[in-house]
């Protein structure tokens, strides 16, 4: 996001300053001020929670709002937003740069956080979404053979086997989506799981690199 010469990390934080909280975070870390420290990482925690809310969720909830009765119309890009929130909270999880860092691959982010919103989902459901949705939608806007989105309220889980298809709803997993990052923010700000802590950190780290070619 960019205003003139200015680079944002969120709609309020500029680029730089992100970057400044996080050196004073570590700072405290390492001179052991325990205090200063948790209530500087609570600062960042929300400033990642509102980039997040800002570029992913809300514009969800906008097109599921604005086509009213008519979802599907909104169908391809919310499952396409969703599904950059499954990569993302992978990456989260384990501080990655991208969801192939560690020797994975992008289909693994698949296979460890839809089982997490549906336990329905099995390693082969897991990778039919992979196959089908994901990697269709994204590279060809549309999704693969015997897959298909719909929003019936009967479709109930993040996907299923009906009728020859496997039909998947973006509401649903649009919904325990929304689930796991509230759990997910609810247990940083509760700053129990110091490794957690410092994987949000190397997150945010790995953006703020990325920015600092867009400067």
């Amino acid at each position: 996001m960019f205003d003139n010469d200015k680079l944002y990390f969120s709609a309020k934080n500029e680029a730089y300053k992100v970057k400044e909280i996080i050196l004073e975070y570590e700072r405290c870390i390492d001179g052991d001020d325990v205090g200063k420290a948790k209530q500087i990482f609570q600062k960042l925690a929300k400033v990642m929670r509102e980039r997040t809310c800002e570029r992913y969720f809300r514009p969800i909830k906008i097109f599921l709002h604005n086509c009213g009765e008519h979802p599907e119309q909104s169908g391809f890009i919310v499952m396409g937003i969703n599904c950059i929130l499954i990569e993302l909270y992978f990456q989260l999880i384990n501080g990655f740069d991208t969801s192939t860092e560690g020797k994975n691959t992008t289909k693994e982010a698949y296979s460890v956080v839809l089982p997490m919103i549906d336990p329905a989902v099995s390693l082969e459901l897991a990778g039919v979404f992979y196959k089908g949705i994901r990697c269709k939608i994204i590279h060809q806007g549309q999704t693969g053979e015997l897959t298909a989105i719909s929003f019936a309220t009967e479709v109930k889980n993040v996907i299923s086997l009906n009728g020859g298809y496997y039909l998947c709803n973006p509401r649903v997993l649009f919904d325990g989506l929304s689930k796991l990052y509230q759990q997910y923010w609810k247990e940083l700000s509760e700053g129990k799981d110091n490794a957690q802590k410092e994987k949000l950190i190397k997150k945010m780290k790995h953006i703020l690199r990325e920015s600092d070619t867009k400067c």
